[in-house]
C-alpha cells in the first residue's frame, strides 16, 4: 500500500494512540506515523466517545436475553468462544451510523464543505500543517 501512495506522489498520516507497544516504523516513504499527546487520547477518539460503550451495551444486552431464555427453558447457559464471537460480529453490526457519525462528531470531526472537498478530489493533497489546522 505504501509504494502505491509513493507512485502516485502521495503523503498519508496515520495516526495512533501513544500506547508503548505502538513503535516507530523506519522505511515509510509516503506514511507518516503520528502519535496523539499523551493522555489525550480519551478526548480525540471516537471509538472513546461512545461507540465502545454502545457496542458492549449491545453485547450486554444480547447475553442477558440468551441468560434469560436459558432460565425460562430451565438450563443453564454455555457460552463457549464461538458464542462469544458470534455475539461480538451481532454487537458490532448493531452500532449504528448515526452512533458512530454522533461520536466522530464529538471527537472533532466535523463535515464541512472543505473536507467534502478533500474527499472528492484526489490529486489535491493538503500538507499535515494545513489538515491539522481545518480540523
Amino acid at each position: 500500500m505504501g509504494s502505491k501512495f509513493f507512485k502516485q506522489k502521495r503523503k498519508v498520516a496515520l495516526i495512533a494512540d501513544n500506547c508503548t507497544t505502538h513503535c516507530t516504523v523506519d522505511g515509510l516513504k509516503s506514511i507518516e506515523l503520528v502519535f496523539l499527546p499523551p493522555n489525550r487520547t480519551c478526548v480525540l477518539q471516537p471509538l472513546d466517545q461512545g461507540i465502545i460503550q454502545n457496542f458492549k451495551a449491545t453485547y450486554r444486552k444480547l447475553l442477558l436475553q440468551d441468560m434469560i431464555s436459558a432460565i425460562d427453558r430451565k438450563k443453564q447457559l454455555q457460552v463457549s468462544v464461538l458464542n462469544a464471537i458470534f455475539y461480538i460480529d451481532q454487537s458490532w453490526n448493531m452500532v449504528s451510523q448515526k452512533t458512530i457519525a454522533n461520536c466522530f462528531r464529538h471527537a472533532g470531526f466535523h463535515s464541512s464543505p472543505e473536507s467534502e472537498e478533500l474527499l472528492e478530489d484526489d490529486a489535491e493533497d493538503l500538507p499535515l500543517t494545513e489538515l491539522a489546522e481545518k480540523l
